[in-house]
């Protein structure tokens, strides 16, 4: 698009510009030149790759190396049950039922003859707790791989830590558009960027307290509620805790895409942080005190403790934003 634009067909004058500008991701100024590492995951797709990068000299025809998700193993047709796949180019068709049934049919067949029946049961039971509504996934329709790989955490952590599954539907990206965080920037960002007044999302750091771990008010250790002095619950969380724990849920986005999933969009791996996104100052807890008490600060450590035999380093290249390979 080009403001203003007076096309008899499609007339547009500054004022949506002005309106909607905000809502369109900056890339660059134009005759920038751009590596395309730094361009927002969103533009990363196989159309962009396709047009822009050349693939003459490259001795792996321009391909990557793919990296699996937590448990992925490869493909085994001699295992019997194969489902259709949504790819870039349409479907791949195996069978004759409709895509949106192949999560369910993979979830009845091991539930139904899985040796592990307790873990199955557990993570069923984890699945109606952590939940995530199908109708806020941007894929929802046609993929089944995304939510296979959601429900896996709970198969995987049946026996172990629930803080550990906390901390892996936080960063699933599902999670992420169900309650609403994907994305989520912090107010310096959006003031100092677009010039504009606004605050983190608080859906996750809301739900996350009330439906998935401390609930709406305070409990003794046999389940019973604490009481004042006048004889009423205490809450708690307040709206002050659920802004500020808002502000620790910036900055994540979805990882770049790869070939060897279902989608357009990397919605399998764990989300990555932007640094720029994120909100920078303290974050006050629940109990009067700040998020990070008790971890230990940089002056707490030993000398040169970086220095430690077997210690790794990465080299991080140019790139402002840049991103471990």
């Amino acid at each position: 698009l080009v403001y203003p634009s007076s096309l008899e067909r499609d007339p547009h004058g500054m004022t949506r510009w002005n309106n909607y500008w905000h809502k369109f991701p900056y890339i660059g100024r134009f005759g920038d030149n751009i590596h395309i590492r730094d361009l927002p995951s969103d533009f990363r797709g196989i159309d962009v790759m396709d047009y822009f990068v050349s693939t003459k000299d490259s001795d792996n025809g321009g391909m990557v190396v793919s990296c699996g998700s937590p448990g992925e193993v490869s493909n085994n047709v001699r295992e019997g049950f194969q489902f259709d796949v949504k790819v870039d180019e349409g479907y791949t068709r195996t069978g004759h039922l409709h895509y949106s049934h192949n999560r369910n049919i993979i979830w009845i067949m091991i539930a139904l003859g899985a040796r592990d029946q307790l873990r199955q049961r557990v993570s069923w039971a984890m699945a109606q707790i952590l939940v995530v509504v199908s109708e806020e996934v941007a894929s929802q329709q046609d993929q089944s791989e995304h939510f296979l790989v959601y429900y896996d955490i709970f198969v995987r952590n049946a026996f172990g830590n629930y803080r550990d599954v906390l901390k892996e539907i936080s960063y699933n990206p599902l999670m992420a558009q169900n309650l609403s965080y994907l994305r989520s920037r912090s107010s310096a960002y959006m003031l100092a960027r677009y010039k504009i007044k606004t605050s983190a999302d608080e859906n996750f750091a809301r739900e996350i307290m009330q439906l998935f771990t401390m609930g709406l008010i305070k409990l003794n250790m046999d389940g019973s509620p604490k009481l004042d002095e006048n004889g009423n619950t205490i809450l708690a969380y307040t709206n002050d805790d659920i802004e500020s724990f808002s502000r620790a849920w910036t900055g994540f986005d979805l990882q770049s895409q790869r070939g060897n999933m279902e989608g357009h969009n990397n919605e399998v791996d764990p989300m990555r942080i932007i640094a720029d996104w994120r909100d920078r100052f303290p974050k006050t807890d629940t109990t009067g005190g700040y998020i990070g008490d008790g971890y230990p600060l940089c002056s707490d450590f030993p000398s040169k403790s970086f220095l430690r035999k077997g210690a790794q380093y990465r080299l991080l290249g140019s790139s402002k934003l840049p991103e471990l390979v």
